[in-house]
């Protein structure tokens, strides 16, 4: 993780030098933040970049790390308060600790301001794939929401998602369902074409479509009489494809 820069002085420091002086406020040590809190080394990488995130905040909606780093575990990474990921990407891990930190979802990883929309879907990929390594449900629905844009998606999303995610991701059954429902004009070509090109055979994906649209318009046709299918509006948001391990759908 990048060194913290030290050309800003701090807000404590700036106001000493300004020559005022910072409020005094009255607040319970249990509502001011917690910098005594236990702190976990999480090493990324096959070069182990380093990572000292606090270890109540890995915690807090990854089960992966419950599991690991629960209280008493005898784990030796509980042990040692350090957790090693070879196989995730440092900059992607990065991005999940400014989530779990913020709240937010950051999607550039170059400084450049050219970041094209391509560049931007590769990287909630990532971000997804990492949220079901962790078991974050949190990461994972917020990551599925940005993904799908109810406007439409690009033919290269069909094949980022199956290079990078296994053939039943929420992501993949949720792509699917569209492709089955949606109209003409649901998937475009983006002008990515090394990234199908690059990917494995599709034929399965774009056979289940087929399918799925024969059997849909067999259902309208015969069953519905012409009427549009209902199960397009009851399942089609994308709650139905979040993770929800208490069982409750999203409000």
């Amino acid at each position: 993780m990048a060194p913290i820069s030290t050309s800003t002085p701090s807000a404590a420091v700036q106001a000493h030098l300004s020559g005022t002086q910072p409020h005094a406020i009255r607040r319970p040590t249990s509502q001011r933040p917690n910098i005594t809190a236990s702190i976990t080394k999480v090493l990324v990488g096959m070069k182990e970049d380093v990572f000292m995130v606090h270890t109540e905040t890995l915690r807090s909606s990854s089960g992966f790390f419950q599991a690991m780093l629960r209280a008493g575990a005898n784990f030796k990474e509980n042990v040692e308060n350090q957790v090693k990921l070879p196989d995730c990407d440092s900059k992607i891990f990065t991005l999940y600790v400014e989530f779990l930190y913020t709240g937010k979802l950051f999607t550039q990883l170059l400084e450049s301001a050219d970041i094209t929309v391509h560049e931007e879907r590769r990287v909630l990929v990532g971000l997804l794939k990492l949220a079901d390594f962790l078991q974050d449900e949190t990461l994972h629905n917020a990551a599925i929401d940005y993904l799908t844009n109810p406007a439409g998606f690009p033919i290269s999303l069909v094949a980022l998602a199956h290079k990078n995610l296994p053939k039943d991701s929420q992501l993949i059954r949720l792509l699917l369902f569209k492709c089955i429902h949606g109209t003409v004009g649901t998937t475009y070509n983006d002008g990515q074409d090394h990234d199908i090109e690059s990917c494995a055979d599709l034929s399965e994906f774009w056979w289940a479509v087929a399918k799925g649209k024969e059997a849909l318009l067999n259902k309208i046709y015969l069953e519905n009489k012409g009427k549009p299918d209902p199960i397009w509006s009851a399942t089609s948001g994308r709650c139905t494809y979040h993770v929800h391990k208490d069982g409750k759908m999203c409000e």
